[in-house]
């Protein structure tokens, strides 16, 4: 399994207090805003199954040469050991695509990849949803959701980021 850390979100408590209409001067709900950031982030993740945060990723792999790891986007290579705890990062050969990268090693053997996955530029579309999500996560009085005789979503958030959503096939 790919541990996770994340090291910078894309959206900012002054970001979110803007759609809340919040003055940026006030601070009393920053924590609490930041933390709404992270939900909205990690929400927006698993909807498009792709890392939106910047983050740092590591696997450990045995009896491989080659491995293909679903996990995008992929951005850079950051430490590759073997079974002795040898760097063998320069040894490997990386190819990334939309999904997914394939890593290819200098020979069959057990492996530590540690790499950083993420948007360095978040496109607008989803940095507007994370933005909208945890607006509507702070104030459920003005969210995406309608109350009436049925609960129903305006379906706004999968409209902005329904066309970064990727797919895995096992």
């Amino acid at each position: 399994m790919i541990e996770k850390t994340v090291t910078a979100y894309r959206v900012t408590e002054a970001e979110v207090k803007k759609q809340l209409n919040i003055e940026v001067e006030h601070v009393e709900d920053d924590g609490y805003i930041k933390t709404l950031i992270e939900a909205a982030t990690n929400y927006i993740s698993g909807y498009i199954c792709a890392d939106v945060a910047k983050t740092n990723c590591v696997l450990e792999v045995e009896d491989t040469e080659v491995k293909i790891i679903n996990n995008a986007p992929f951005l850079q290579l950051t430490k590759v050991t073997n079974s002795d705890n040898e760097d063998v990062t320069n040894d490997c050969k990386v190819h990334a695509t939309y999904s997914a990268f394939t890593i290819t090693f200098p020979e069959v053997g057990n492996y530590k990849i540690e790499w950083v996955s993420g948007y360095n530029n978040l496109p607008p579309a989803l940095k507007q949803a994370i933005i909208i999500k945890a607006a509507d996560l702070f104030d459920p009085e003005r969210s995406s959701v309608v109350i009436g005789t049925i609960v129903s979503q305006t379906h706004l958030i999968p409209g902005l980021i329904n066309q970064f959503v990727r797919s895995y096939w096992v």
